[in-house]
């Protein structure tokens, strides 16, 4: 028996995920455009007949990551935008204020293909399960393991770690940059 999704369900889910999704957007795209983006999705989220999604947040996500795209392929229309290769490190701004490591962490994960960026984040940072990041991603939950693998492998070697030294602690410093900026 599929499980019926109802309004209140889409307006919860709105209330409990904005600040993430607003966190996300803006570690990808400069202000002001990020607020809009991230209001974008919520518009888009809300105006979907809730009878027809079954997991109103992998549904959320996968609206933010189209919009993320649609966004980056605008800003190069002439370039295919490839999301397992690309990065969208071009469309980030540095804040002056912030500290020379937490920019460092930052500019390490904004130089990661799209989708292991998107992979890593969602799973570490806003605690997405790795099948909800495959949703998401549109994955399977075997290829999303390869790019959050293959997104720490490269973090490392951008940070100038061995791979093999590339820890929880690490991990965790990436994640509170991302959500302190």
């Amino acid at each position: 028996m599929q499980h019926q999704t109802d309004r209140a369900t889409l307006d919860a889910t709105v209330r409990a995920h904005y600040p993430q999704v607003k966190r996300f957007v803006r570690n990808k795209i400069p202000e002001p455009d990020c607020y809009d983006l991230a209001n974008e999705a919520m518009r888009v989220f809300l105006s979907r007949d809730p009878s027809t999604i079954v997991k109103p947040k992998s549904y959320l996500w996968g609206i933010v990551r189209m919009l993320v795209f649609k966004y980056a392929h605008g800003k190069r229309p002439m370039i295919a935008f490839d999301s397992e290769l690309h990065s969208i490190a071009e469309f980030r701004t540095s804040i002056s204020t912030v500290t020379v490591r937490r920019n460092r962490l930052l500019t390490a994960l904004a130089t990661l293909p799209m989708d292991h960026q998107t992979a890593f984040e969602l799973h570490y940072a806003e605690e997405l399960t790795l099948a909800e990041v495959a949703e998401v991603l549109e994955k399977s939950v075997a290829q999303t393991k390869r790019y959050i693998a293959s997104a720490k492998q490269k973090l490392a070697a951008e940070l100038g770690l061995p791979p093999e030294s590339f820890s929880n602690l690490e991990t965790q410093q990436i994640v509170n940059a991302y959500r302190e900026s």
